[in-house]
């Protein structure tokens, strides 16, 4: 009886390691399609009503990386997508495409020190509702971009849903 259990053991290690091995060659998820369209489509599904968006082609764009997220090199951003809160709302939509070499962990890195704890410091102080909100800021990482959703306590996975119909 021992013996059929160890091999039914072995025999489920075996049968993990290959899913997990198979695993390890997916291909690649890159975000393609153009971020205007991404945005389009989650905020017509979405209520982000009093955020703004501003995009790379936008004429101060530049100045809002430096000056609200604390970004001072953007070499490496391909394109993006960031929000401006102007309504006392927590709800944040952010993308960054980046270019080959970047270092991905590093943007999030700013984005969470300048951007998302900015977010908990004011809301905790003056709207907690928002705050508590602000709390379930998630990211989610593509091969060539990262994605910042801030939306509800539940509504974040949503929102990656329709982002991802623009990975491939």
């Amino acid at each position: 009886m021992n013996k059929i259990k160890v091999i039914a053991i072995a025999l489920i290690i075996a049968i993990a390691t290959a899913l997990c091995l198979a695993g390890c060659g997916a291909k690649p998820t890159n975000l393609t399609g153009d971020l205007k369209d991404i945005v389009a489509d989650v905020t017509s599904q979405f209520d982000f009503e009093g955020v703004e968006f501003i995009y790379s082609d936008d004429e101060l764009a530049e100045d809002i990386l430096y000056f609200s997220y604390g970004f001072d090199d953007i070499s490496f951003f391909e394109d993006y997508v960031l929000c401006q809160r102007a309504s006392g709302r927590a709800a944040s939509f952010i993308i960054i495409r980046f270019k080959d070499g970047a270092d991905v962990e590093a943007v999030k890195e700013t984005l969470q020190s300048n951007y998302v704890e900015a977010m908990y410091s004011l809301f905790e102080l003056y709207i907690p509702e928002e705050y508590d909100i602000a709390l379930g800021a998630t990211y989610k990482m593509y091969d060539n971009a990262l994605v910042l959703a801030v939306y509800d306590t539940e509504g974040n996975g949503d929102i990656f849903a329709v982002v991802d119909k623009y990975a491939g």
